[in-house]
């Protein structure tokens, strides 16, 4: 063997390593860059075959490649950043982000809508891009806050963060990581605008963003809302005061112990939004309690309804609920009517 053959082996012995390396580093998982090929996975849905060869997620980005038999589909951005936070254990990141998935294959938007009461919703409310008259003071409180450097110690009486379980946190932190983003919190704005509720019942305070679109939203309403730590409940005490909100009655402790009083001087619920303990059985039983209240024009919304799996089984026996006749999944978010001249219909629409 000459001497241009040995240098010529050498260098394909270090390519072969060097491939190895990558490999290696490919397969390589950690709750702060997960890397997974999953080169079998076909969904069938219909006459739509879709192979999702790989998929790569890290801390900031999600890339997503799927092809079929016909077209190539390039899905960057194609998961809320939401759900890559980078303190999620590896687990929940692939959780979440396999029935994101899920729940985009499965859900329509407007055009496979055929009940006129939801087409009219999903169209006019929902997908509503409209910007209203309270954005932008309630998104500068936002932003205000994004920039707070205080720090809070404050006791969780709910499923946690799924960011950190911490008791001392900073402002900062829990807005990025624990308030709803814009996109949700204008769209409950858009629902209690649409329909009009009088009585509103918000469980889960926190530092009040939600709570002052409800409020904006209908200024003849009657929002109560409860917060479990008083500390978080303080400042957005002071967030109510300063975007001038009077029609908001704020209570403070355990969901457990506050809801039977609420409910027990409260004649009847037109609004309820769900926010606060992301755990099965406290959902499920705040809800029949809440049921008590409803009417045939109540409006139920539930936060976080593919939290866990325990999360997924409170939102199936809610929807099997016999006085839920209507629910609509927004991954998110799961809406929940109870028109007695509705069919019982379930739609996943997507947001």
């Amino acid at each position: 063997m000459s001497q241009k053959d040995i240098v010529l082996t050498q260098k394909n012995i270090l390519s072969t390593q060097n491939q190895l390396a990558l490999s290696q580093k490919h397969l390589f998982f950690t709750p702060q860059n997960i890397v997974f090929s999953c080169r079998h996975i076909v969904f069938f849905s219909r006459n739509i075959v879709s192979s999702i060869p790989t998929i790569y997620c890290s801390e900031n980005n999600i890339k997503t490649k799927a092809k079929s038999r016909h077209k190539t589909y390039s899905f960057q951005n194609f998961i809320p950043h939401s759900l890559i936070y980078p303190y999620f254990s590896a687990v929940k990141k692939l959780f979440l982000a396999t029935n994101y998935l899920l729940y985009r294959l499965k859900s329509t938007s407007e055009h496979g809508v055929h009940s006129p009461f939801v087409f009219d919703l999903v169209t006019n409310v929902i997908y509503n891009k409209s910007d209203f008259y309270a954005y932008k003071e309630i998104e500068a409180l936002r932003t205000h806050l994004l920039e707070s450097e205080k720090t809070i110690e404050f006791e969780d009486l709910g499923a946690g963060s799924l960011k950190t379980q911490s008791k001392k946190r900073k402002i900062e932190e829990i807005v990025k990581y624990s308030v709803k983003p814009k996109k949700y919190s204008q769209l409950l704005f858009r629902l209690v605008n649409h329909f009009q509720p009088t009585q509103i019942l918000e469980l889960g305070t926190s530092l009040g963003i939600t709570t002052s679109y409800l409020a904006r939203a209908n200024s003849k309403a009657k929002i109560i809302s409860v917060e479990g730590s008083k500390e978080i409940a303080a400042i957005a005490t002071e967030n109510f005061s300063q975007l001038e909100i009077q029609n908001i009655e704020q209570l403070i402790g355990n969901f457990d112990d506050v809801l039977p009083s609420v409910l027990n001087k409260t004649e009847k619920l037109d609004f309820v939004f769900f926010d606060g303990n992301h755990q099965k059985q406290a959902t499920l039983n705040y809800f029949k309690q809440c049921l008590n209240k409803a009417n045939e024009n109540s409006v139920f919304v539930f936060d976080d309804i593919y939290w866990s799996s325990g999360m997924k089984q409170a939102w199936q026996e809610i929807k099997n609920n016999k006085k839920v006749t209507v629910t609509i999944d927004l991954f998110f978010f799961g809406i929940v009517f109870f028109r007695k001249e509705q069919v019982k219909q379930h739609f996943i629409i997507k947001y």
